[in-house]
């Protein structure tokens, strides 16, 4: 991966971050990002007709060039290297980084089906399909016309055959600078002789969505034959033993491929880190941890980094041991969640709208916790002792703080405890909203079930 481009997005994030006036408050701190964000993405559907994007359009993060794909088409869990962000120097690769193109190893016709895990990951390694991607760089000649938009602009971000293929995001805030884009979505294209072609379906398996035909504009051709191999995710990825990171909640949220591609929240430039976790051959997975909201709490997730730079942020359902309405409770009680939630459990040190998909305290007293439940995959869940602890306390009393919303009903907006579900730290310990797992390297995960996360009016 590029230093200079990573530098680049730093000083670009930090000059974003030095034209918004200073939150006054903890809420603001959470909520300003996700409210312009949430503008930002409502006033692109009204004037473009509802874009919805591509499986692997991401106007996340960008990252850097290209890895060249390891011969062996197997997961490997590599011991994790922290790096921290370096400070802003700018200095643009005056050229891109393409990947060579690896031999076929796979023969046979290049058709999409339903692959096993190790196909797709054979297929991650040494593609059948012929693309390949390079560092993105800006395209002002297929501006016109693929984003005649004022607020959006063209990066070429690889090749197949004689086809260029280019990505088209969308932001009112950053048009003019590809390192400035804060996660609005985008669309993915090949443009050869015969003009540009929408890609609509790049994932070779049958059963992943495409994206719906509001994509169409005048003149765009949509196209739901080409796919790729390096841009087909498994189902499973083993991050350690017993440790299974999956896929499944992504690709088959309400989101997917819409939302969840294209999201800028802390992936760098914030000052968090970045720890490659797994290899899947061209894409690789990261885990991504940056300071959490509640004090003495990180913020972790885990994404997909293509083969080009964009992230994938990965639902926190699809993290070990994420799943709240399926832990067997040691006292029998029942403890379904409220309502329709989104996911089943989030990182208690974030919000409703940004949080990640677990937290780490910076330091864990054994005694502060019970044994309480068991996952399905057979890990001991532990809770807040009896009148609870310093962190159930902290968390509860940050999302309380925080809440805003309108009911159903309500003349105006309620805020905190007239909003929170949970107002007292009673209810907030009996319905277990604040639990921990320990991981395989004895490291403590802490997890809020998704109905304790802070009432907020709206949500990108």
């Amino acid at each position: 991966m590029s230093a200079d481009l990573t530098t680049l997005l730093t000083q670009a994030e930090d000059e974003l971050e030095g034209t918004v006036p200073a939150a006054g408050d903890a809420l603001a701190g959470r909520l300003h990002a996700g409210t312009r964000r949430r503008r930002t993405v409502r006033h692109l559907r009204e004037a473009a007709g509802g874009l919805a994007v591509v499986v692997v359009v991401c106007a996340a993060s960008w990252a850097v060039a290209a890895q060249d794909p390891p011969p062996a088409p197997t997961v490997s869990t590599p011991t994790p290297v922290e790096t921290t962000q370096p400070s802003p120097t700018p200095t643009p690769d005056p050229s891109p980084s393409a990947t060579v193109p690896p031999p076929v190893v796979d023969p046979g016709p290049v058709v999409r089906d339903d692959p096993d895990d190790a196909t797709v990951l054979a297929r991650q390694a040494v593609p059948r399909t012929g693309e390949v991607w390079q560092t993105p760089e800006r395209a002002p000649e297929m501006e016109a016309v693929l984003s005649p938009d004022p607020w959006s602009s063209a990066w070429r971000v690889g090749s197949r055959g004689d086809a260029t293929i280019v990505l088209v995001v969308d932001d009112a805030e950053a048009a003019q600078d590809f390192v400035g884009i804060m996660g609005v979505p985008g669309v993915l294209y090949e443009v050869d002789a015969a003009g540009p072609r929408a890609i609509v379906c790049p994932s070779a398996r049958t059963s992943d969505p495409c994206i719906g035909d509001n994509l169409r504009r005048d003149g765009f051709v949509r196209d739901d034959a080409t796919f790729y191999d390096t841009l087909t995710l498994p189902r499973a990825i083993e991050l350690a033993e017993g440790w299974v990171l999956t896929t499944t909640a992504t690709t088959s949220g309400s989101f997917y491929p819409h939302e969840l591609f294209g999201d800028a929240r802390g992936y760098y430039g914030l000052g968090g880190t970045s720890q490659v976790v797994a290899d899947l051959g061209a894409a690789e997975v990261v885990r991504l941890t940056a300071d959490g909201e509640v004090p003495g709490l990180s913020d972790v997730r885990y994404a997909i980094r293509t083969p080009f730079g964009t992230t994938i942020e990965i639902s926190p359902d699809d993290a070990p041991s994420g799943e709240f309405e399926h832990i067997r409770w040691d006292d029998g009680v029942d403890r379904p969640l409220a309502g329709e939630a989104w996911v089943q459990s989030v990182a208690p040190s974030g919000g409703a709208c940004f949080a990640g998909s677990f937290s780490v305290e910076e330091r864990h007293v054994d005694a502060d916790w019970r044994a309480a439940g068991t996952t399905p995959g057979g890990h001991r869940v532990h809770v807040p002792v009896a009148g609870g602890n310093a962190v159930s306390r902290a968390v509860r009393a940050w999302q309380e703080q925080t809440s805003f919303g309108m009911p159903e009903g309500a003349p105006d907006m309620l805020y905190g405890a007239d909003v929170y579900p949970y107002p007292t730290d009673e209810e907030f310990l009996a319905a277990h909203a604040l639990y921990a797992i320990q991981g395989p390297d004895g490291e403590w995960q802490l997890r809020l079930r998704a109905d304790a996360v802070q009432v907020v009016y709206e949500c990108a």
